[in-house]
Order: structure tokens, then C-alpha cells, then sequence
């Protein structure tokens, strides 16, 4: 599992979301902490993303409490307030941390509790709060209610016969807009990539999710994942038609010693009719039609090809795309 935890600790630093400083636990601290299910998520709060985490620590009571005294501990070296207010009958310890001008860290806050087994961590007290009241009640407002969420799953799980040890879900646009918010303002120049990509259509994505098995048989890992985007589909996003089926096994000229194969199926021809509007917004400045232009300039201009794209090229593309590393 090694390297799956690298490199989602990698992604968490990339994006500003690390748990030794989000949590102030690091990854070395979770070994061994959760005897059960352990679910980490980035939750909406206020326009931000936060960083929570619940884990079933029924088997490591001990542990558990040497871990929360090195956190506590970490938070009063850099000047942490510590409060403790009760929710219903769960305890909350909440720390605000100010500040660190030298490491350009805001002032932030990290609020965790224990109840019936389990630990419960986040960025905000409102969050933590918030999950130590879902612990008591049967509040349906939840995540597995949704049907984005139900109709990604069902679909991933469908024809899984392997043991399941992890399930994922983003709501991909959801995370984008919340995302934002540990990017700098200064960083956030340019074309803003999510209003462009919900102008050409593709927040037609509503969900990515899937399961994932790890020490499959002869595997490291094995994953099936499932893409939620109900119909109907506008501009750019009708170019992703990908038929169901077909021939998958390696073409003969395909070399046994390659990094990475991978093979899948297009509608090319239809991709190539609604890419227009994604060229135009990508290099159109806000003009529309500038992809036709192009396209008839290559056709007739009489220093260039002289090609047809569409007649001479595309027309002749099948549906199957190969990928050799």
C-alpha cells in the first residue's frame, strides 16, 4: 500500500491539504491507529475546503491517546489556544493556532473528538461538530443519499467479485470551485480552467468514483471505476461519445517490452464536429466561429496543405485509440 499512501500524500502537499499541518497528524501517526474503517474526505464549509477525518480506533485506545497528546503538544509549541465544549454528550477539544508570518501560514483551527470508538478531526470546529452530531443521530442528509453518489458506486461495483478495501467518490466541479480556496489570489491569473470547462458543458460530470481492491490475486491493486454524467450534453462535452465494447486485446505490432498500454473507444468523427466550440474558447478570445476560419484556411489557402481535415483525414479515423509508453 506503500505506494498508493506516497502519492496520496503527494497530492494532499500539491494542493495545500496536508494532514501534519491540516490536522497536525502525519501519516506515520495513522499507522496503526485505525482498527476499522477510516474515511478522510474534503468537505464544503463556507466557501472552503476542509480537511476531515473519522476513524474506528476501538482497538487502540492507547495509542490513540499518545497520538492526540503529540498533537496536542505540536499545536502549544506554535502558540495554539485550547478550548473544550461539549456537544450533547461528546467532549470537543478545539485549538486555534494563529498565524506563522515565516512559514506563510494563515491562522487556522483544529477541533477533534472521541466517541464510542471512534475519533473524529477537522479544520473547522463547526465540522467536527457537526460529525459528533451525525455520530448520534440517523440524519439521512448524508453523503451514500445521494444518487450521484448511489448511481457511481452501483455502477463500479457491478461485476466485482474482488474484496473491497477502499471506496472514493469527488464531485469533481464541487471540489474545483472549493478547491480555490487554498490557492492564493496571486496564483489565480489567467483563464479560470473550471469556467471554461462548465461553459463548454462538462460540468455534465456530476461524479467519479469507484472501488478499489488491493492485493488482488497476482496484483498490487485493482480498481473499477465509474464516471457519472447523465444526458442531455451540451457544446464540447458531446465530443466525449465513447461507444461500449469492442476489441480490446493488443495489436500484434504492439511490443512485449512497453512501460504502459492502454486502449479504448471514440466516436473521433463526432469528437471532431463539437470540438469548435472548446477551440474557440481556448484560443478564439471570446469570438466565436474562429475554428470554421481555421479550418477553411487550411483547406484553400494556397501556401498551406491544401487538406480537407475533415474529408481527407477524419473521415477515415475508426473509434479505437491505442497508447504505447
Amino acid at each position: 500500500v506503500r505506494p498508493f499512501r506516497d502519492d496520496l500524500e503527494r497530492q494532499f502537499h500539491e494542493r495545500g491539504w496536508e494532514l501534519q499541518d491540516r490536522l497536525g497528524l502525519s501519516w506515520e501517526d495513522l499507522d496503526g491507529l485505525a482498527t476499522g474503517e477510516m474515511a478522510l474526505g474534503i468537505v464544503p464549509y463556507q466557501r472552503e475546503a476542509v480537511v476531515a477525518l473519522l476513524a474506528d480506533v476501538s482497538q487502540s485506545n492507547e495509542l490513540t491517546q499518545k497520538v492526540l497528546a503529540k498533537v496536542a503538544e505540536s499545536f502549544k509549541r506554535v502558540g495554539g489556544v485550547r478550548q473544550v465544549e461539549n456537544v450533547g454528550r461528546t467532549t470537543l477539544t478545539i485549538y486555534d493556532i494563529p498565524a506563522d508570518a515565516k512559514k506563510k501560514r494563515p491562522a487556522r483551527q483544529v477541533a477533534y473528538f472521541g466517541k464510542q470508538g471512534m475519533l473524529g478531526m477537522a479544520e473547522r470546529a463547526a465540522v467536527a461538530r457537526d460529525l459528533a452530531n451525525r455520530q448520534a443521530t440517523a440524519d439521512q442528509a448524508n453523503l451514500a443519499s445521494l444518487e450521484t453518489y448511489q448511481a457511481v458506486q452501483k455502477r463500479a461495483a457491478s461485476g466485482n467479485k474482488l474484496p473491497v478495501d477502499l471506496h472514493w467518490f469527488v464531485d469533481p466541479f464541487g471540489l474545483a470551485d472549493i478547491g480555490r480556496s487554498r490557492v492564493p489570489k496571486r496564483q489565480q491569473s489567467g483563464r479560470d480552467p473550471v469556467k471554461l470547462a462548465k461553459g463548454e458543458g462538462f460540468d455534465a460530470v456530476k461524479g467519479v468514483g469507484g472501488v478499489v481492491s488491493l492485493s488482488a490475486g497476482p496484483y498490487g491493486s485493482v480498481h473499477r471505476t465509474s464516471i457519472y454524467a447523465p444526458p442531455p450534453h451540451q457544446r464540447a462535452m458531446r465530443m466525449l461519445v465513447l461507444p461500449n465494447g469492442g476489441k480490446f486485446t493488443p495489436e500484434p505490432w504492439v511490443p512485449s517490452d512497453i512501460g504502459t498500454f492502454t486502449t479504448f473507444h471514440w466516436d473521433m468523427q463526432v469528437g471532431f464536429d463539437n470540438f469548435g466550440t472548446l477551440f474557440d474558447a481556448l484560443f478564439g478570445e471570446g469570438e466565436e466561429g474562429v475554428w470554421p476560419d481555421v479550418l477553411e484556411s487550411i483547406r484553400t489557402d494556397p501556401n498551406g496543405p491544401q487538406l480537407d481535415v475533415r474529408q481527407d483525414r477524419v473521415a477515415h479515423l475508426g473509434q479505437s485509440l491505442t497508447l504505447v509508453t
